[in-house]
C-alpha cells in the first residue's frame, strides 16, 4: 500500500526524519530530531486544492525552517553546558 514510504532525512545539521502526508483538505507533517529526542507534528484541516500541493506545503517548510534552528541552538547550547 506504500503507507510511510519515502521517509526523508536531512544529510546537514540537524539530523532530521520527516514525513508529510496529504489527505483531501488535511496536510500533516511529522519531524523527528534524534539527537534529542524531538517531535514536531504539524495537523491543518484547511486546505486551499486549487493552489496545488507545492504552496499547501509551502508554510511546512516554513515552519522546517524555524525548527532546524530551534534544534541547532538547543544542541549548541547543550553541547556548551557539557564542556563547563
Amino acid at each position: 500500500m506504500g503507507y510511510g514510504y519515502g521517509i526523508m532525512t536531512n544529510i546537514e545539521k540537524p539530523m532530521t526524519y520527516y514525513h508529510s502526508g496529504y489527505v483531501k483538505g488535511s496536510p500533516s507533517l511529522n519531524i523527528f530530531y534524534p539527537e534529542t529526542k524531538t517531535s514536531v507534528i504539524i495537523l491543518s484541516n484547511i486546505a486551499d486544492e486549487e493552489k496545488g500541493k507545492n504552496l499547501i506545503f509551502k508554510p511546512y517548510a516554513e515552519i522546517k525552517k524555524i525548527t532546524d534552528a530551534i534544534e541547532n541552538s538547543v544542541v549548541q547550547m547543550t553541547k556548551s553546558l557539557v564542556k563547563m
